[in-house]
């Protein structure tokens, strides 16, 4: 990481205490991102389209991280919870709204209560970047797309 930066390991942590305090931040651009979440909502009627396109948001920033930091990230998590996996209430409060309305125009046929299917889509995307963290998929995108779509429109 301090290579790509150009920087020495001493500069990189007088700033930062350690690897796992930056890993602590990993959702922080996922909710500078939900405005524009929120602009589609409103102009948009593919709704499960819009799901994906949310959820997209935390794949990004798995495959941007690339494999062995996004291992690192459930790691420092197991050791102690530092409330990484919490911080997109946002984005669930986004969620579960597309849901209703894709419910109520029967896109999505899942009678399911919409909090109900979005902490199954949460659980199966983290799933997913775990299971990609050990190698056990290649496509953590299109495993979770098929996943979603297995849940809200089989």
């Amino acid at each position: 990481m301090c290579k790509a930066c150009s920087i020495t390991k001493t500069t990189f942590y007088r700033y930062i205490d350690s690897k796992e305090e930056l890993l602590s931040y990993f959702f922080d651009d996922i909710n500078e991102r939900i405005d524009e979440l929120r602009t589609n909502a409103k102009i948009h009627q593919n709704y499960v389209q819009q799901i994906i396109d949310a959820f997209d948001l935390i794949i990004e920033h798995m495959l941007q991280f690339k494999q062995e930091l996004y291992c690192q990230l459930y790691i420092s998590n197991l050791k102690e919870n530092k409330g990484t996996f919490s911080q997109i209430n946002d984005l669930k409060e986004i969620v579960v709204e597309l849901i209703e309305k894709a419910q109520t125009t029967k896109e999505i046929k899942n009678p399911s209560s919409p909090q109900i299917i979005y902490n199954v889509l949460e659980h199966i995307c983290f799933g997913c970047g775990i299971q990609w963290c050990l190698h056990q998929i290649e496509d953590v995108r299109l495993e979770f797309i098929q996943s979603l779509k297995a849940i809200l429109i089989a």
